[in-house]
């Protein structure tokens, strides 16, 4: 399995897309991320035109999240210089996920890793069959009792590596 962030994915026409960053979630390392999601070239080769919408972060990184990106002036600066996240991406949405961090996440950087997406990523939910129950009557059970079985199931992956890029905080 290829990891979702990484600098050696290739474009369905040959090309490297580099979508792994390494800074921790500062304004000018978010910054860097943003560059790096803008310039990203898409599957064709061309220029992907990838606006920055979304951020997604481990819950543990979501004040540091909503200070970075809504504050009127660079965060944690001594400068009083404008905050551009809070002029010109005023429409991002922050979202934080638990499950991002190393509580439900054996990966090494859970806790100080952040993703950016934009509206044209690819990150595919595939919904095999919907939620289905049934009872199960005593006479087709081991030890007769009835069993109410439910099924669901579903993949989630990346349809393209663009759109994406994610920085595992470790900078």
């Amino acid at each position: 399995m290829v990891a979702l962030a990484s600098n050696s994915h290739v474009t369905l026409g040959g090309l490297t897309v580099d979508n792994l960053e390494t800074g921790a979630l500062t304004s000018d390392n978010l910054w860097t991320a943003v560059t790096a999601l803008a310039n990203q070239r898409g599957q064709d080769g061309d220029a992907g035109s990838h606006v920055y919408e979304g951020l997604l972060v481990p819950f543990t990184l979501y004040k540091t999240a909503r200070e970075v990106q809504n504050s009127q002036l660079i965060a944690n600066s001594g400068e009083n210089n404008l905050n551009i996240f809070d002029t010109d991406y005023g429409n991002v949405m922050i979202r934080a996920s638990i499950f991002l961090g190393s509580t439900y996440n054996s990966n090494s950087n859970a806790n100080t890793s952040y993703h950016l997406l934009s509206r044209n990523h690819m990150i595919t939910r595939k919904v095999f069959y919907d939620l289905t129950t049934k009872m199960i009557p005593p006479e087709a059970t081991a030890n007769d009792t009835y069993l109410y079985r439910a099924k669901y199931h579903e993949s989630v992956f990346p349809g393209s590596w663009t759109g994406y890029v994610g920085s595992n905080g470790t900078v």
